[in-house]
């Protein structure tokens, strides 16, 4: 019967532990929250904090976009301005999305909203899914974007697409000049079906890339 009792007991020791625990925890994120001067955001979903010198977060984030194109990585930003690393990603994402003269209507839109809706609210959390989402559309991986900077990403994934653009306009300029030569029924009708890929492959991309401009 002892036993019995002390195994009853167990469960609301091991609940008053994990209550005593997670109080704890956040004791220690209270006065961190409080004590930041910077644009501290974080997981208490604290208000970005503006410094002294800056007028908006809009403000902050052009500043933190600007030091990050100089050299300085986001863990960097990160001492500097108090915040934590996932809003100085955001808010360095957002600035140059809203300087991207190659964003469509759309996208452009969307960047302004998640700006205008993180000045009203002090806060990043709900704008952060929309920001990400351009982002990596426009510079791939949030790894790549948090040591590297976002205008030489640009530059590079450019790059790569005029390679693979003039490769394929090159290989097309070239068909009228293709070598005939005797087939059989069944060769003929895989080249003709290999051309109609290409074709549909080709008309494919010409309909995204009209898309990606409206």
């Amino acid at each position: 019967m002892v036993k019995s009792a002390k195994a009853a007991k167990s469960p609301s020791k091991t609940k008053q532990k994990s209550v005593e625990k997670k109080t704890y925890v956040l004791e220690l994120m209270a006065p961190m929250k409080a004590s930041t001067d910077g644009a501290y955001d974080g997981m208490t979903g604290g208000r970005i904090e503006v410094p002294k010198g800056m007028e908006t977060v809009e403000s902050l984030a052009v500043e933190m976009l600007r030091l990050h194109e100089e050299g300085h990585d986001q863990y960097k930003l990160k001492e500097k301005f108090g915040a934590d690393a996932k809003t100085v990603a955001r808010l360095c994402d957002l600035a140059a999305l809203l300087s991207n003269e190659r964003l469509n209507k759309a996208e452009k839109r969307a960047a302004r909203e998640a700006m205008d809706l993180i000045v009203s609210t002090g806060r990043i959390k709900n704008a952060a899914p929309a920001i990400e989402q351009l982002a990596v559309r426009v510079w791939g991986s949030e790894r790549a974007r948090s040591t590297r900077r976002r205008s030489r990403i640009e530059a590079e994934r450019m790059e790569r697409f005029w390679t693979q653009i003039n490769y394929v306009a090159g290989a097309c300029a070239a068909t009228p000049h293709v070598e005939r030569v005797l087939l059989t029924p069944a060769e003929r009708d895989k080249a003709l079906a290999d051309l109609a890929t290409a074709a549909r492959h080709i008309s494919k991309l010409r309909r995204k890339l009209k898309g990606a401009s409206r």
